[in-house]
């Protein structure tokens, strides 16, 4: 399974900032799966943590804590051991509009392509040619 899959909600929050309910007196919390024994990056504190669990009930993380200190229940395991789980990285710099130009002057050198080209291409778009190649 890839962990792609186990990817929940994104919160300005991190999961393991929210205070843990008392379980003393209830019943465990279900989790739907856990990686177990991974290390964490923490954008929030800019830390890295080793050896945690991370436990999700439905699409969410519910849960982040040192390794062993969860009640798994009948939690699907996955190993994490050996791998780093971090946030998605989004790509804030694209060229998605230059698909228009998908084709042109593929046999020349690549500096001639930028040179000679694409950049003069480029200088000509109009906000709506950008948007369509966007699209």
């Amino acid at each position: 399974m890839r962990l792609e899959a186990l990817q929940g909600d994104v919160s300005d929050e991190p999961a393991y900032n929210n205070p843990m309910p008392d379980t003393s007196t209830s019943p465990p919390l279900a989790y739907d799966w856990v990686i177990q024994d991974v290390t964490v990056y923490d954008p929030a504190s800019r830390q890295i943590l080793e050896h945690h669990d991370i436990a999700t009930r439905g699409p969410n993380i519910a849960d982040i804590a040192p390794t062993g200190t969860l009640n798994l229940g009948d939690a699907h395991i996955l190993d994490g051991r050996g791998q780093v789980a971090l946030p998605g990285l989004i790509n804030c710099h694209a060229h998605s509009a230059m698909t228009l130009f998908r084709g042109v002057a593929e046999d020349v050198d690549v500096m001639t392509w930028f040179n000679d080209i694409i950049w003069k291409l480029e200088t000509n778009l109009s906000p709506e040619d950008v948007y369509w190649g966007a699209k």
